[in-house]
């Protein structure tokens, strides 16, 4: 995926699924700002696609929604990164 490999030429890693709730517990507002993905946390859909955990929302509404992993990323999009641990 073009973004993982973009985050691992700046030295960051996709984060998963644990650290975007806890950024939707911390920061609740961003999400209404922008779609954020975790792009660690990779599942496979009922139509098998892969799917990824998405924090979505509008004015009052905030929920965590999925994503798929293959399509095309809007420019609003926003993905979650942790940096890498150095070995």
């Amino acid at each position: 995926n073009a973004v993982s490999a973009e985050m691992d030429k700046e030295g960051y890693e996709p984060a998963a699924i644990w650290g975007l709730l806890a950024l939707a517990q911390k920061e609740p507002n961003l999400q209404r700002q922008f779609s954020i993905f975790a792009l660690k946390s990779v599942w496979r859909g009922p139509t098998r696609d892969r799917d990824v955990p998405c924090l979505c929302g509008y004015a009052s509404v905030r929920f965590l929604s999925r994503g798929y992993l293959d399509g095309d990323w809007l420019g609003s999009c926003r993905f979650l990164a942790r940096r890498k641990c150095q070995k």
